[in-house]
């Protein structure tokens, strides 16, 4: 598949409530977001690779009280706590699992946010076991910064 421009998925409406910094390789909008919002619990995984994140005191309309402070420094220590170990494994993991089982339809199917409701299971299932993200079956109304089966349906 051809590659997808990481930096495109974010609608240039959005202006705040997501990581700002450059990103090597870019960064998919819905990363940008999960990193400086407390919505999607970001510290958890920040700290436990022992780096400390500093809530934001600036509300945003997006986003009231949540948020932190993300320095370009921040990024640079997440990368260099996360073991290679680490790194290999989130850059290898199927997108979906498939599993023969006995009972109908004969097939479970692991998502991690499930599938889209209106859009045919098979080409995003195959969108998903190609890690295509260019696929429009898995954005969210055509909209390629949100992607239902990695953030939930829409």
């Amino acid at each position: 598949p051809p590659p997808l421009d990481l930096e495109a998925t974010r609608d240039p409406a959005f202006t705040s409530g997501f990581w700002p910094h450059p990103v090597e390789g870019g960064m998919h909008y819905m990363g940008r977001r999960w990193a400086n919002m407390t919505t999607y619990q970001c510290a958890s995984t920040f700290n436990s690779y022992g780096v400390e994140l500093e809530a934001k005191v600036k509300e945003t309309a997006y986003s009231p009280a949540a948020g932190f402070k993300m320095t370009q420094q921040m990024h640079a220590d997440l990368l260099a706590a996360v073991p290679a170990s680490h790194r290999r494994f989130l850059s290898e993991m199927q997108w979906v699992h498939e599993q023969p089982v006995a009972w109908p339809p004969g097939m479970l199917v692991c998502v991690h946010a499930g599938l889209q409701e209106g859009v045919s299971a098979e080409e995003q299932l195959a969108a998903l076991r190609a890690r295509d993200l260019s696929a429009p079956a898995l954005h969210d109304c055509g909209d390629k910064g949100r992607n239902p089966a990695f953030c939930g349906r829409a």
